[in-house]
C-alpha cells in the first residue's frame, strides 16, 4: 500500500513538471499572437488618401501639410486603389481648319501669282492667275476671278484662272470661293497689278 501510494506522488510531480513548460510557452505564444494584433492596428490606425490637383491618388500616415482639408481619412480595414489622372485618347487631327455649319472651312486662299504690284507690258489683255487654297478646294465649291470687284473669269474648279479682259492700267484682282448655291464662302486679300501697253506708232 505504501508502495503505491508512493507510485503515484512520482506520477503527479512529474506531469506538473512537464505541465509547466508547456503553459508558459503557451502562454508566450499567445502574448506574441496579441502584440502582433497591436501592432497590425497601429500600422492601419491613421492612413490618409488626398488627391492631388492633377488628379494623382496618393495614400500617407499623415494628412497633406499643404491642404489639410484635401485630405480623407481612411478606415481601418481598407484596399487601396491607384488613380490615374485621365488621358485624352482622342486622336488630335492634322488638319488646323475648323469645321463650320457646312463641316468645312478655309485656312486660307491667296494669289501667288502675279505678284502684288507687279507691273506688266504688253499682254494684250491676257493674264493667267495662279490661286493658293488651303487645305484644298472643296469639291462642291469654285473659284471666280475679279477685277476692280468685276468678275472676269470663273466659276472654276481650276487654281490656274485665265482671263482675256486686264488691258492698260491699274487692277485689283481678288479671288472669290463660292458653293454650289453661288454663295461666297469665303474671298482673298486684293492683289495690285499695272499693266502698261506700248503705243503703236
Amino acid at each position: 500500500m505504501q508502495n503505491t501510494k508512493a507510485l503515484l506522488a512520482c506520477i503527479r510531480t512529474n506531469h506538473t513538471a512537464h505541465a509547466l513548460p508547456f503553459r508558459f510557452l503557451l502562454l508566450r505564444f499567445l502574448m506574441g499572437v496579441l502584440a502582433s494584433l497591436l501592432l497590425l492596428q497601429n500600422s492601419f490606425a491613421d492612413i490618409y488618401k488626398t488627391t492631388l490637383p492633377d488628379g494623382t491618388v496618393v495614400y500617407s500616415d499623415q494628412p497633406d501639410a499643404a491642404s489639410p482639408s484635401t485630405s480623407e481619412k481612411l478606415e481601418e480595414t481598407f484596399v487601396p486603389t491607384l488613380s490615374f489622372p485621365k488621358v485624352n485618347t482622342q486622336r488630335s487631327s492634322k488638319k488646323s481648319y475648323s469645321r463650320g455649319k457646312s463641316g468645312f472651312k478655309y485656312r486660307s486662299v491667296s494669289i501667288s501669282s502675279p505678284k502684288n504690284d507687279t507691273t506688266l507690258r504688253n499682254t494684250g489683255g491676257q493674264l493667267t492667275v495662279t490661286v493658293s487654297v488651303s487645305p484644298y478646294l472643296h469639291p462642291k465649291h469654285q473659284l471666280i476671278l475679279l477685277s476692280n470687284g468685276t468678275q472676269v473669269a470663273g466659276p472654276t474648279s481650276s487654281t490656274e484662272i485665265k482671263t482675256t479682259e486686264i488691258f492698260r492700267g491699274t487692277h485689283t484682282l481678288s479671288i472669290n470661293i463660292i458653293d454650289n448655291k453661288g454663295n461666297i464662302v469665303t474671298r482673298s486679300n486684293p492683289t495690285t497689278i499695272h499693266v502698261h501697253q506700248s503705243s503703236a506708232k
